[in-house]
């Protein structure tokens, strides 16, 4: 972020504040007990690289960065994976829409080149991750993200443990939903945009789309057919505007419409195909009028686009609180839908895998803190002598870490690695495991110990715990904590388990009875491998 911002603004003050405001905000705060969501430094770095390849033309060493970043970033999370690409996505529709932008040609040949190395690279990481999905039918219900999105209340919340806030906002939390983005930050964002934003509206020296020069027959005589054609064209442009808007504002805002107006039935409930038609018409004015010309009346985006950066980060916020939604924004027990949400979960691959649409808020820290280096970088700019502007920067990283405070951090007590797990690490033969008793309900999260213990030994591992739990599941649950009983012991052989380790003492009183007296006859097959303290480890052989 430092590097990212001192790019933008030239300042290095101003980078060292963003920094400090991304590094310690309220959201990763948030998020200490997810370690793959800690790890979203790739994304500045691949904003960095794509401002640089726009700038100086597509350097081989510029889309390397880009590519290199992005990937690590899609490495560190499935979740930060779908957010880069949107960042990435709502970056190429900032630097090629004006119609003042730069020559795109050599950056799009190269990006392509640099795209397909990196989807080779992490095909096979995410391949699995596809078969399992489709094995599976792995995707989440509306209702169940619907559960963990963003509410507008959820920007007042900050994490329970914040020294200042944490009490105060209690009211507003809800899961994964303290996504305040802190006052500090807020302030400089605003002082930013309003200043960057500001001086880019007020300038006299903006460039202007000319009138296009098109070359047309004429009647042979000098005549004045090439005007008659100009406006005709003028008159295409209008109408493609008018199309363009409302296909925009129906994917954002209403997600689909059918009209009757006497015989004639206007419809535009799909939008693959409006958006291939956008696309292709643009293309085609680009060779008609020989360069990039403004559409009529959208002119004035040239002050978000390029090559205006704080547009790009307004607009990465804008879209990130969106989304943070989810598939409907409830306000109070009114809901309002998203359609554009709906869209991206029907035809996106894997983005109806994405549970907790709140973490869409790290894009808005993202373009908050650059945002918000702007605004140091302005305030710095008014105030006079060297020492001064130090001690005013230093004071504003002071307040942006001092508001984040979070003392004493919450941690979670971890159990030794159990004898057991070194028994079966050190056992020679190969196998399945399964540890009894398999927990169910408000306790399945603690499998995660099962989890953990597996390190020691590698062993595939019947035992499990994830947001999603496969068909099935909880029929095998229910058979195995019933071992030994006959249904038990042939659902092991059907899984194909090896050793089957039971901790009796954590099986109620009377199941733990049980238990003990019915290992007291072992099921044919099935034979003690170890006895260790308050543990048993059973191997299953095949049937005699």
């Amino acid at each position: 972020m430092f590097l990212l911002v001192r790019h933008l603004t030239g300042h290095a003050g101003a980078g060292a504040v963003a920094a400090l405001l991304y590094a310690f905000s309220h959201y990763r705060f948030g998020h200490l007990s997810h370690v793959q969501l800690l790890s979203y430094q790739w994304l500045p770095l691949m904003l960095v690289g794509l401002h640089r390849c726009v700038t100086h033309g597509g350097r081989w060493r510029d889309v390397t960065l880009t590519a290199v970043a992005f990937a690590m970033q899609a490495l560190s999370s499935g979740y930060y994976a779908y957010f880069a690409a949107v960042a990435l996505g709502l970056f190429i529709i900032w630097s090629a829409a004006p119609a003042t932008r730069p020559s795109l040609g050599r950056v799009g040949r190269r990006a392509a080149v640099a795209a397909a190395v990196v989807a080779l690279l992490l095909t096979p990481v995410f391949l699995p991750y596809y078969l399992v999905r489709r094995e599976l039918t792995v995707s989440r219900s509306v209702d169940e993200i619907r559960l963990y999105s963003a509410r507008p209340t959820s920007y007042l919340a900050t994490p329970p443990g914040n020294r200042w806030l944490g009490e105060v906002t209690r009211p507003f939390r809800r899961p994964e939903g303290e996504l305040f983005p802190g006052a500090v930050m807020l302030f400089l964002a605003m002082a930013g945009a309003v200043t960057v934003l500001g001086r880019v509206a007020l300038r006299s020296d903006e460039p202007t789309a000319t009138p296009p020069v098109v070359a047309v027959p004429t009647d042979g005589l000098g005549g004045p057919p090439a005007r008659h054609y100009a406006s005709w064209l003028r008159g295409l442009d209008f109408l493609f505007t008018v199309f363009l808007v409302l296909t925009l504002a129906n994917a954002i805002l209403l997600g689909g419409f059918a009209l009757r107006i006497g015989p004639l039935r206007v419809s535009q409930r799909q939008f693959v195909g409006p958006f291939a038609l956008i696309v292709g018409a643009l293309a085609a004015r680009r060779l008609v009028h020989g360069r990039p010309v403004s559409l009529p009346g959208l002119g004035w985006l040239r002050r978000l686009g390029w090559p205006h950066a704080a547009g790009y980060y307004v607009g990465l916020v804008v879209v990130g609180v969106l989304f943070s939604f989810g598939p409907t924004l409830m306000v109070g027990d009114t809901s309002v839908e998203a359609p554009l949400y709906r869209q991206l979960y029907r035809l996106v691959p894997g983005f109806d895998g994405l549970r907790v649409p709140a973490r869409f808020a790290m894009l808005v820290s993202t373009g908050l803190a650059v945002l918000a280096g702007y605004g140091v970088a302005a305030l710095a700019g008014r105030i006079r002598g060297r020492g001064a502007r130090v001690t005013a920067v230093a004071a504003l990283g002071g307040l942006a870490v001092l508001e984040s405070w979070t003392v004493p951090l919450s941690y979670q007590e971890v159990p030794e690695m159990s004898s057991a797990d070194r028994w079966l690490a050190a056992a020679p033969a190969p196998g399945p495991v399964v540890i009894l008793p398999l927990t169910v309900g408000s306790g399945a999260h603690l499998e995660t110990q099962r989890l953990l213990g597996s390190t020691l030994h590698w062993r595939p591992l019947v035992n499990g715990y994830s947001s999603f739990f496969p068909q099935g599941y909880w029929d095998t649950v229910e058979t195995l904590n019933a071992f030994p009983t006959p249904p038990a012991v042939a659902r092991l052989r059907a899984l194909g388990v090896r050793y089957v380790v039971v901790y009796f003492a954590q099986y109620p009183d009377r199941e733990r009875r049980r238990i003990r007296t019915a290992l007291e006859t072992l099921p044919p097959g099935i034979v003690e491998a170890a006895a260790l303290e308050g543990t048993a480890i059973l191997e299953v052989r095949p049937p005699p």
